[in-house]
């Protein structure tokens, strides 16, 4: 890793892709629990340019591990939208919904998530999904 970082504040300092250098940063910095290093990492990174997915995607992560579910649904909203190809960010959205209480979105991401998987990737996801149905059916 202290290559990596090496590596990427070079990347940085010559201005070559900038936004990717410092979300790769950010991504080390969280592994490391430099959690503000890390959040002011990915935050340039999307200061640099503000459609970059996964910086959204890692600030997404970064705040619903820390219970901030609104600002990790923003992320992942954002970053779904950039890219609603990618699965994980579909899966991870129906988290910080699920945790928000709502789960008419929990089921839209999940169904979203279904979409773009494997049959033999769906897991737990296809249960999860099951369950939020019947919750909604319930109410």
């Amino acid at each position: 890793d202290a290559e990596a970082e090496v590596a990427y504040r070079r990347a940085i300092e010559s201005g070559d892709f900038p936004a990717d250098a410092y979300c790769n940063l950010g991504i080390l910095r969280f592994r490391d629990g430099r959690l503000v290093e890390a959040m002011n990492a990915l935050t340039m990174a999307l200061a640099l340019d503000p459609r970059h997915v996964e910086a959204h995607y890692n600030l997404g992560n970064f705040y619903l591990e820390k219970g901030e579910a609104r600002l990790a649904r923003l992320h992942f909203e954002l970053a779904l939208d950039l890219r609603p190809d990618f699965a994980n960010t579909a899966y991870n959205l129906a988290l910080a919904c699920i945790v928000e209480r709502d789960a008419k979105s929990a089921v839209a991401a999940l169904e979203t998530y279904l979409e773009l998987v494997p049959p033999e990737d769906a897991g737990k996801a296809g249960e999860l999904l099951t369950k939020l149905r019947a919750t909604i059916n319930e109410s």
